[in-house]
């Protein structure tokens, strides 16, 4: 009786030391081949979304696994856009709404290529999600962070016939980035099976930080092929704010409606007067995108 009782409480005192152990085995490989336990698997979802997870290089994994987040401020639009077409089905106009989040969950993409494929249509409607979420690091007793991440993600749910350099990034007020932790991700599939994917960092062409308001944009070159059925980009950057109640993002996505190339797409400054409140192209570029609204979150007072 006295060896049943011993084992069974040396069994209890193991038990603990037992689970800890299965918590911190390999849990989840992404796609750059990145390692992970259950819980920094489960916490990164929670901020970046699964999508994002399955691309994170072994870099930005290395920086975000020990960080706890808690998200402190978001936005979210749901854009709809009609796009004149010409003979040549070349972009000559274009028409923004801003829909409800019930009446884009109900819009049907593959209805949607079926009614284009019956037509020869002026017209071409593209939806898209574009949303900016804020997240404090490791919050103090004291309500404070050590870091703030702020994260710009454009979901594609039906995604335009013109296929060339779109442009996102973030503008910020009184906020300091660290430059190091800025990325970029883009993610699309044609199956929903196999996912084609290219990251982004401040060594990227595509990366730009211009003078004016402080923030930066990367250009994107979207897949060509027709078949693409599913379309994500997101980008993001940590840093830390000057103003305790009055500090924020602007985010933004402009959509290029003609064949740029990448030095084109790269002609804007950061400013508050530009598309989406953040890229500013010069004149002579400037009616190649599409000029969608922008999406912000910030401090109190912001």
């Amino acid at each position: 009786m006295k060896k049943i009782v011993l084992t069974t409480l040396l069994l209890l005192l193991l038990l603990p030391f037992t689970v800890h152990a299965k918590m911190q085995r390999e849990y989840y490989v992404n796609e750059q081949n990145v390692r992970m336990t259950m819980d920094q698997y489960s916490k990164l979802v929670e901020v970046y979304g699964k999508e994002s997870v399955d691309s994170m290089p072994q870099n930005v994994f290395d920086r975000e696994k020990n960080i706890n987040y808690v998200k402190i401020g978001e936005e979210t639009k749901y854009v709809k856009v009609v796009y004149q077409l010409n003979q040549f089905g070349n972009v000559i106009g274009t028409e923004e709404t801003e829909i409800s989040k019930e009446d884009y969950d109900k819009v049907n993409p593959a209805a949607c290529k079926e009614d284009l494929a019956k037509s020869n249509p002026t017209h071409e409607t593209s939806y898209k999600l574009i949303n900016i979420s804020m997240y404090g690091a490791n919050p103090g007793p004291d309500g404070g962070y050590t870091a703030i991440n702020f994260i710009l993600t454009t979901n594609w749910k039906i995604i335009p016939s013109t296929r060339s350099y779109d442009v996102t990034g973030l503008r910020f007020h009184n906020f300091n980035i660290n430059l190091s932790t800025i990325w970029g991700t883009l993610r699309y599939s044609s199956d929903g099976n196999t996912y084609n994917v290219q990251n982004y960092t401040t060594a990227s062409s595509g990366f730009n930080a211009p003078g004016g308001d402080y923030g930066f944009g990367i250009s994107m070159k979207l897949p060509s092929s027709t078949s693409i059925i599913y379309l994500r980009t997101q980008v993001s950057a940590t840093g830390n704010y000057t103003d305790l109640l009055d500090y924020g993002a602007y985010g933004s996505y402009q959509h290029a409606t003609s064949n740029v190339s990448e030095s084109q797409s790269k002609l804007y400054t950061i400013s508050s007067t530009g598309m989406g409140q953040v890229f500013k192209f010069a004149n002579s570029v400037a009616s190649y995108y599409d000029n969608t609204q922008g999406v912000s979150t910030g401090g109190l007072y912001f």
